[in-house]
């Protein structure tokens, strides 16, 4: 009887495998057709979809991002309620809720100093330049002036381009005065349904942290459902892996970007160079994104010093490359260590493939896809070797002849 009802079992889990083996198969013929045929309602698809879960989508990263400091709370919160009232593990569910609660409103708080800092600096620098640029335009005016008066052909150049841009702004800026209002208005919109959403992203971090515990554990039925015990164990190690290589990536360039804007704030106002608050968190955010970022940040930034001063543009240009040295050199290794894994070459792809398909977002989140990538690739390539007892640790193959013959050559040779 036992024998019978264990057949029944394995073949009713034999029939699920193959059904979803099925399922699987025909969703990946599916998406095929429509990668290749219909592309652009594929990628409307996606768009309308990540559109409609952007707030989940926000309050998965903000867990992800507030998880480490929420676990750190509640093993201390723990800690210290258990030794004032000298028991064990009793009051582990208030310390997990209060851990959560702490660091999210830490979070939240150093998003809103970052906002108290940023936006009343950038409105005194708009304000600024709106009393800069007109001495400084008729400063250019004057010296176009005299290049022009004394040069006929610059002068006939400069009638025509004066003529191009009335007529610009008389057919084509008026005319689509109404479109701009428009995206102004659009931007204004898109700005406050992204903070609705933020706002709702918290309330989804609070429930995956609560509900992480749970929420892994039906992950790993549902691999245990599907796959063997052997498959499962490699996955999870994949996903640790990936989660580790992710928070030590991501963590350390957040770190690394604070070290680097207190830096620029320091030197910039030992230099006396303006807008001091406002390159500091440029810089800052832009050297989250490796090697370029630095880069894309300082050239605004030397734009917007230029206006001010050409001199302290040249001191801020000669203080930035001394700093993305010792960042490059020091700092940067200090703190990021090997967390991805991936050389120079492999970084620079995956800033380059992940700015070119997904923008500033590629650029920030590409290098821990690739890395995570490059780790599945080498994992899957050292186990087929180990199968073949093959070893290229400390040798190479040398395949000769048409027979494939092989010699195994010491790399110190």
């Amino acid at each position: 009887m036992k024998n019978s009802n264990s057949n029944q079992q394995t073949s009713k889990i034999s029939y699920f495998k193959i059904g979803l083996t099925a399922f699987l198969v025909i969703c990946a013929v599916i998406l095929f057709f429509f990668a290749i045929f219909k592309l652009d309602v594929l990628v409307s698809f996606f768009n309308k979809t990540l559109t409609i879960l952007q707030p989940v989508v926000l309050g998965i990263v903000i867990a992800f991002l507030v998880n480490p400091m929420a676990k750190f709370f509640q093993k201390n919160i723990n800690k210290f309620l258990n030794k004032i009232f000298k028991t064990k593990n009793k009051f582990s569910k208030t310390s997990t809720i209060s851990g959560i609660v702490v660091a999210l409103l830490i979070f939240v708080l150093i998003i809103s100093v970052f906002f108290y800092l940023v936006i009343p600096e950038f409105a005194n620098t708009i304000v600024s330049l709106i009393n800069i640029l007109p001495s400084q335009f008729n400063s250019v005016a004057v010296m176009a002036e005299d290049f022009i008066k004394s040069n006929s052909h610059a002068l006939q150049i400069f009638n025509n381009l004066t003529s191009s841009l009335q007529n610009w702004f008389q057919t084509n800026f008026i005319s689509n005065a109404t479109t701009y209002a428009t995206y102004l208005a659009s931007g204004v919109i898109n700005v406050v349904n992204f903070v609705v959403d933020f706002a709702i992203g918290l309330i989804v971090a609070v429930y995956i942290l609560c509900d992480k515990k749970t929420l892994k554990l039906q992950g790993k039925k549902i691999l245990y459902a599907i796959f063997n015990k052997n498959r499962v164990e490699n996955i999870i190690t994949g996903i640790h892996k990936s989660n580790a290589i992710f928070s030590g990536f991501i963590n350390g360039k957040l770190i690394n970007a604070l070290i680097i804007g207190i830096l620029c704030f320091i030197g910039s106002s030992i230099l006396g160079l303006p807008y001091v608050m406002l390159i500091s968190v440029v810089i800052a955010v832009t050297d989250i994104i490796p090697i370029f970022g630095p880069y894309i940040g300082a050239i605004p930034c030397a734009l917007l010093i230029l206006l001010n001063s050409p001199i302290k543009c040249l001191y801020f240009v000669i203080f930035i490359i001394v700093l993305q040295v010792f960042d490059g050199n020091v700092i940067g290794p200090k703190i990021l260590g090997e967390s991805t894994g991936l050389s120079a070459f492999w970084v620079i792809v995956a800033i380059m493939l992940g700015g070119g398909l997904f923008g500033i977002v590629g650029m920030l989140i590409g290098v821990p896809v690739f890395a995570v990538l490059y780790y599945i690739v080498k994992t899957g390539i050292n186990s087929l070797l180990a199968k073949k007892n093959i070893n290229l640790n400390n040798t190479f193959v040398e395949l000769r002849g048409d027979l494939g013959e092989q010699n195994t050559v010491n790399e110190a040779e």
